[in-house]
């Protein structure tokens, strides 16, 4: 059992090391093509070059 004083700095630790994770993956040589759909909401259209493996994205992935 944690003690609830201690459960906070864990959380940010487990926080901290998620997003430098993220930050540190990076892919050279995208293209992104917009759209708007029928719905009038923008569309991102990602195309990756052949010869790399393919990148599962799903909701709630950053993209920049």
């Amino acid at each position: 059992m944690f003690c609830l004083t201690l459960t906070g700095p864990l959380l940010k630790i487990e926080a901290d090391h998620d997003r430098t994770q993220k930050e540190s993956q990076s892919k050279d040589g995208l293209r992104v093509r917009w759209d708007v759909g029928l719905n009038k909401r923008r569309l991102a259209y990602f195309s990756f070059p052949a010869d790399e493996e393919i990148t599962r994205l799903v909701v709630g992935d950053a993209l920049r």
